[in-house]
């Protein structure tokens, strides 16, 4: 019965009466990424993907890192390559592991961003 009158509830807020609560701009982000517009040549669902990564990256996620990174990089994994890939270049993240590999594996993209975050992080506490 109390399920009942949530859903009632929250249908006649946002269906009925069309009230929405929005979010402050830029609250959520912690790190900004700036990325270059070579993503172009990314296939639509890859572009997706960026978006959502992009989206990641800047989104919270220091206790989330510290508790269960292998969460984390679960979630990582579940992106496109190119995209992961496409990502570390514009960071310019440290790729020299990668260059003496003839076939870089996501893994290894998805370690790069999280140990690129985890390192952000640290210097951000840091400061504070």
């Amino acid at each position: 019965m109390h399920n009942l009158f949530l859903g009632l509830i929250k249908e006649h807020f946002l269906g009925i009466l069309g009230i929405h609560l929005q979010k402050p701009a830029g609250k959520d982000v912690v790190i900004n990424i700036t990325l270059s517009n070579n993503w172009h040549a990314l296939t639509q669902n890859e572009q997706k993907t960026l978006q959502k990564l992009k989206k990641r990256l800047e989104a919270p996620m220091n206790d989330e890192l510290q508790l269960d990174r292998a969460s984390v990089h679960k979630k990582f994994m579940r992106c496109h390559e190119r995209s992961l890939a496409f990502v570390c270049c514009e960071l310019g993240l440290d790729l020299t592991r990668a260059l003496n590999k003839t076939k870089i594996s996501k893994k290894y993209w998805v370690d790069a961003l999280l140990d690129w975050v985890s390192a952000l992080l640290v210097m951000k506490c840091g400061n504070c």
